[in-house]
């Protein structure tokens, strides 16, 4: 299922544009998480591990249901300011570069 799941975020990432600095879906592109989800399904019945077997329609209706509402309450509790918003990426990160020793730079 982990593969699954890799080839359905490099299909993604393909199909949207990467580069070299910019090669995995991002966290607010919510629409690759319902793909993932089919697909990682999709490898469970197939490997005959899943207990029910709906269709891969059913699958993806039912995924951005549910990632619809998670989305729609995290937005209210942070409307309401019961949690906070995301800090932007370099606040986060502390730089945008990537990590030398983690490319074999260092």
């Amino acid at each position: 299922m982990c593969v699954a799941a890799a080839l359905e975020l490099a299909k993604f990432a393909e199909a949207r544009g990467i580069t070299e600095k910019d090669i995995t879906p991002h966290m607010d592109e919510w629409q690759v998480y319902p793909l993932v989800a089919v697909a990682c399904a999709q490898k469970s019945i197939e490997q005959g591990v899943a207990r029910i077997k709906p269709s891969a329609d059913d699958l993806y209706e039912h995924a951005v249901e549910v990632i619809k509402r998670a989305r729609a309450c995290t937005e209210l509790l942070m409307k309401h300011g019961d949690i906070a918003h995301r800090p932007p990426d370099k606040e986060i990160l502390g730089s945008t570069e990537f990590p030398s020793h983690l490319h074999g730079g260092g």
